[in-house]
């Protein structure tokens, strides 16, 4: 009886164990996605400053060649 016993407690300790790395897998998973999802947008947003930086450059340049003539 203590041996299914103890059989029974090493089969429970296994699949805690497997759960265990399932969700620590799972979390990484997630985390490696928000990760990602900043990342690009962070990158959306600096490739939308650089547009309007360009944008802004280029109406100066035709104020300033309006203003000249």
């Amino acid at each position: 009886m203590l041996e299914k016993f103890a059989d029974d407690e090493r089969l429970e300790q296994m699949a805690a164990d497997k759960r265990r790395r399932k969700q620590m897998e799972h979390r990484r998973a997630v985390e490696e996605l928000v990760v990602d999802r900043r990342r690009r947008f962070e990158e959306e947003r600096a490739a939308e400053q650089a547009e309007m930086r360009s944008d802004a450059e280029r109406e100066q340049a035709v104020r300033e060649i309006v203003e000249n003539e």
